[in-house]
């Protein structure tokens, strides 16, 4: 059985393009924080786990499709794009998981109220006055 060490973890993100190793960086401190938060909110479940960890393969696989695309319209854009956004949604859910631990105190009150009322459209389908001016 082969058990990775951390100096090699270590090496293979320093193979890694900056940018690229950012989002693996946010992706491991959001996965951090996220079983933090859980524990502390006495919610730990394993499926949970596991969607999450899906998810970020998902990004992953994103970013190399990006990277796919880039290389056969010999660009170098999707790939910065696609890993800019997800940094955003990374950082995103780094500060919500800081709020739900307890420790949203260390963040400005403007941060956790437009975290809160982003979070609040997410769960509640939207903000109901553009629904009704759609209409």
């Amino acid at each position: 059985m082969v058990i990775l060490s951390l100096d090699d973890l270590k090496v293979a993100l320093m193979a890694l393009d900056n940018p690229l190793r950012n989002l693996g960086y946010l992706i491991i401190v959001d996965v951090i924080t996220g079983v933090v938060a859980s524990a502390r909110q006495k919610r730990l479940q394993s499926s949970v786990g596991t969607n999450g960890l899906f998810k970020k393969v998902g990004i992953l696989f994103c970013v190399s499709l990006s990277t796919l695309v880039d290389n056969a319209l010999q660009m170098a854009m999707f790939k910065d794009m696609t890993i800019a956004g997800f940094a955003l949604v990374e950082t995103m859910s780094i500060i919500e998981n800081i709020d739900r631990a307890g420790w949203g105190y260390v963040l400005p009150r403007f941060v956790r109220v437009m975290f809160k009322n982003m979070y609040d459209n997410k769960v509640g389908g939207g903000d109901k006055t553009n629904a009704q001016t759609r209409d």
